[in-house]
């Protein structure tokens, strides 16, 4: 996985991004902190795919189609209250 891909996933999915020494994402939902991840700012490829889907609480499906488009940010808010990650309003 691409650090460009990485970095257009936790957009996608409504994180806030944070840039110090690297890329750190938090997602909130309803003002509380809900996840955080991190995204190296090293350049290629990036060895930390299954850390990475496993921070998001992704299963590897999951992950391919936010990558491609088809799994938003509606998608994700959906999974995580599936999870119990979220209440649902």
């Amino acid at each position: 996985m691409k650090k460009k891909e990485t970095l257009h996933v936790i957009e996608k999915l409504g994180f806030e991004i944070r840039t110090k020494r690297e890329n750190f994402a938090l997602y909130r939902h309803g003002g509380k902190l809900i996840l955080t991840t991190a995204v190296p700012k090293g350049r290629g490829d990036l060895h930390v795919k299954n850390q990475f889907r496993q921070q998001l609480k992704l299963t590897e499906t999951q992950l391919n189609e936010a990558v491609r488009c088809p799994f938003g940010r509606k998608e994700y808010l959906e999974h995580l209250i599936a999870l119990g990650h979220v209440t649902k309003d």
